[in-house]
């Protein structure tokens, strides 16, 4: 069950950490844009991340997504700061269709906030033998 205590603390961690990636871009070099910010301010990356506690989810790291058989780690959703950089470098704007590979969760989420309403955001992941793809 999640409380109202639980969705403000995400609320919390998830605006510390976009204040601590426009930090870093701007230490790199780049203002984070208000777009990308925002993005970042809306999105609950731990709604991503289920398998790790939401201060996890948060941190300017990667997260752990999938280990193989024998506990080699096959998956992870890259830190995002990274992201970030990513999303500044596409120059993703209102309307746009993107095809994104390898995601189909947070960063897909990033990018349709990027795209909007009027834009379109189709993702593929493949997971061992099956794939799936999503449109947002």
């Amino acid at each position: 069950m999640t409380t109202d205590n639980d969705v403000q603390d995400a609320a919390a961690l998830r605006d510390a950490m976009t204040t601590a990636v426009a930090a870093k871009c701007a230490e790199w070099g780049f203002p984070l844009p208000v777009r990308v910010e925002a993005a970042f301010r809306t999105v609950p990356r731990h709604l991503f991340a289920p398998q790790v506690a939401p201060d996890k989810a948060y941190a300017l790291d990667i997260v752990e997504v999938k280990r193989g058989e024998h506990g080699v780690l096959t998956s992870t959703m890259s830190a995002p700061e990274i992201q970030a950089m990513q999303l500044v470098q596409a120059d993703i704007s209102p309307g746009m269709r993107v095809l994104e590979i390898g995601s189909g969760g947070y960063f897909a989420s990033l990018l349709s906030e990027l795209v909007g309403p009027t834009g379109q955001v189709t993702t593929m992941d493949i997971f061992s033998v099956k794939s799936s793809v999503l449109n947002f």
